[in-house]
């Protein structure tokens, strides 16, 4: 249990580190994004104006981190078919073994959340900045929320709390349209 809570602690670190790396701007109707592809296998996107993401929480630094969970799942399962089926039905090669549609969700001490990062694999074609900026919209104004004891101690004072949803790229690409 240890190694896989160091394991997704890494994981969750690596993508926030990749995505400072090399990448562009586009610009969306209401938002710029930043888009970056280098983390090997995956397309990251991000909202340019998120500012939870760009400090260091304290929490991460605590050996035993408590749960943390993402509340209203099936709400953010709904929201991620809906907007990401469609694309994912378009691509008919095979994923990689590694691939997912990782949806990074960063809270407040609230659990409200506040910005979103997602990684798609690189099989998929380019996804345009409508759906993350429709996508992120829907995710900002739903019950969705992360769940944890923020009166816990390894909580206190950390700039955010984060968790994400990993989806299977062949379950998104096989979902009946019924989202």
């Amino acid at each position: 249990m240890k190694t896989k809570k160091c394991i997704m602690v890494t994981i969750f670190i690596m993508s926030i580190i990749s995505t400072y790396a090399q990448s562009i701007e586009i610009k969306g109707e209401r938002n710029t994004y930043i888009q970056s592809d280098d983390s090997p296998g995956f397309h990251v996107v991000y909202n340019k104006s998120n500012k939870f993401s760009k400090k260091t929480p304290s929490y991460l630094l605590f050996e035993h981190i408590p749960p943390i969970t993402v509340g209203d799942k099936t709400e953010l399962d709904s929201i991620v078919f809906f907007y990401f089926n469609p694309i994912f039905k378009k691509y008919a090669g095979d994923f990689n073994e590694f691939a997912a549609l990782k949806i990074s969700l960063f809270s407040d001490i609230n659990g409200n959340i506040k910005d979103i990062r997602i990684a798609y694999p690189s099989e998929v074609e380019i996804i345009p900045i409508k759906i993350f900026e429709e996508f992120e919209a829907a995710v900002l104004q739903s019950n969705v929320k992360l769940v944890f004891d923020k009166d816990h101690h390894v909580f206190q004072g950390t700039a955010w709390v984060g968790q994400y949803a990993i989806y299977d790229p062949e379950k998104l690409r096989k979902c009946k349209d019924e989202h």
